[in-house]
């Protein structure tokens, strides 16, 4: 697989690489990335796909769901930490395992009826320990063995393969739960997705099992660019997944639709994005100025999106879809190029830590205001939106007269 890499550079302090690598090794570690990951996301898809089926309130379930966020918010800090010193492959398959156990234990617990909160969020925190930390080892898996003239390609195929995961997801946890007849059967699907995610961690750990040895620690100074950016991930990107959760249920509320049918209008987005993540991969590849045009154009197409839902919601999934495509494409080139390669843990990890701490809020507080209906959502997803576009457009601003 790596046979036509070559290094061309290497800096034994802080572990830098420089490589030529051929776009069929590119292909194929990017491939790798995505379905070490692709079990955590599944696994939260059949959360947010089964939420109305679970018998819990909706504050509660976003209590749980939040819980998987709140230990990330330190600990994505020290995973990066772990990574840092351990390498990427050990660090996945560690990370990897406590997925499977957090999934199994939740998993179990609903099998048998066991509905304690205590209990489940206890699952759920073993989730949350490792979910983060994998999404932070597949950024930091390609900025390592990849060159930057790659990366903006590699990363949006990787996050359009993982959107691969949620179609499939989509597509086929509903119809399962309905061909066995119990709610609970699209967990135990997910938890097999789960360790069919664990046997890549492992391929890759055999290809790629890194020297372990101690590495001093150098800190990343913060500028301003880079925590404008972050603002625009929490309020820009990441709080499309509470959306997703309790707009589902309220959506075919709303239009008289069937659970199946309303997650499949959901799924859109996820198609839209398969397909045109990797185009604008392509067009940043060439064009990287591309980039801080697309992040508040995204923004405002994301803004109009969420308000026609309350309208009709397939055209709003396909607008979200483009907006969503867009942003991720665009928003994951724009830190590859400021982060230093010897801080990509570091750089990776805060982001995911201040994400984290936005989804422990978000969620049990989208979820009490779920409670008043679809349009209350859609004044917050808004709101966030907006001033995402404006932070955004500031950037573009200041860049291009720089």
């Amino acid at each position: 697989m790596v046979s036509n890499i070559q290094i061309q550079y290497v800096d034994e302090q802080y572990m830098i690489y420089e490589y030529h690598i051929s776009y069929i090794s590119m292909w194929l570690i990017t491939i790798e990335s995505a379905f070490i990951a692709i079990g955590s996301y599944f696994f939260f898809d059949s959360l947010y796909i089964l939420q109305s089926l679970v018998p819990l309130s909706s504050y509660q379930y976003g209590i749980i769901l939040s819980i998987t966020s709140i230990p990330n918010i330190i600990l994505s800090i020290l995973s990066s930490l772990i990574i840092y010193q351990l390498g990427n492959s050990l660090s996945a398959l560690i990370f990897n395992t406590l997925i499977i156990l957090g999934a199994v234990i939740f998993t179990t617990l609903l099998t048998l009826s066991i509905t304690n909160i205590i209990y489940l969020s206890l699952s759920a925190f073993i989730l949350g320990l490792g979910s983060e930390s994998i999404y932070i080892i597949q950024s930091t898996m390609l900025v390592n063995e990849l060159n930057k003239d790659k990366l903006p390609l590699s990363m949006s195929i990787s996050t359009s393969l993982t959107r691969l995961g949620n179609i499939i997801s989509s597509l086929t946890i509903i119809p399962v739960v309905n061909g066995l007849g119990r709610y609970i059967y699209g967990f135990w699907y997910a938890v097999v997705v789960c360790i069919l995610s664990y046997i890549v961690n492992i391929i890759y750990y055999v290809r790629r099992r890194e020297q372990i040895k101690y590495r001093r620690l150098v800190l990343m100074k913060l500028n301003w660019e880079y925590i404008a950016l972050t603002y625009v991930t929490i309020f820009g990107y990441v709080i499309i997944y509470p959306y997703r959760t309790y707009s589902n249920y309220l959506i075919s509320q709303r239009y008289n639709l069937s659970l199946e049918y309303s997650t499949w209008i959901l799924s859109i987005i996820d198609f839209i994005c398969l397909v045109m993540i990797p185009i604008w991969g392509i067009v940043i590849n060439k064009h990287y100025k591309t980039t801080y045009i697309l992040l508040p154009i995204s923004l405002f197409v994301g803004c109009i999106g969420y308000g026609l839902v309350l309208i009709e919601p397939i055209t709003s999934a396909i607008f979200i879809g483009l907006y969503l495509s867009s942003l991720s494409s665009s928003i994951w080139s724009y830190f590859s190029y400021i982060i230093p390669k010897k801080h990509s843990e570091m750089g990776y990890g805060l982001i995911s830590s201040m994400t984290n701490l936005t989804l422990a809020i978000m969620y049990p507080l989208i979820g009490y205001i779920s409670q008043s209906g679809l349009i209350s959502i859609v004044i917050v997803m808004m709101g966030c939106s907006l001033s995402s576009a404006m932070v955004s457009f500031t950037l573009m601003i200041i860049r291009f007269r720089s």
